[in-house]
């Protein structure tokens, strides 16, 4: 029994970094696709983020966030940048120190 894997999570979560690219998914569906459509991906793309790999289903996911990374592409589209979110409010976490003049 070892250490796990950086690149695989423990069962019921995900890593940081990969819930980042889907959500970056998620809103290139919105610049590539039709409004019904792109509403639709968008959707099935954050709320797995949000709670579905939890019970499941990325080999219906996954192929969905691939064909839109090739999609955006061939285009020539790049994903915006995620921000990472503020580690003040956290528990456990000092807030950051204040910037020295």
């Amino acid at each position: 029994m070892g250490f796990p894997s950086v690149a695989e999570p423990p069962q019921g979560t995900v890593a940081w970094h990969q819930v980042n690219r889907y959500r970056a998914a998620a809103h290139l569906a919105t610049r590539l696709y039709p409004p019904p459509i792109a509403a639709l991906i968008q959707r099935e793309l954050t709320v797995w983020c949000e709670w579905g790999f939890r019970v499941g289903g990325a080999d219906v996911v996954r192929p969905l966030y691939e064909q839109v990374i090739a999609d955006a592409q061939t285009q020539g589209l790049k994903p915006a940048p995620v921000q990472r979110p503020p580690l003040t409010g956290r528990p456990g976490l000092r807030p950051p120190a204040p910037p020295r003049t």
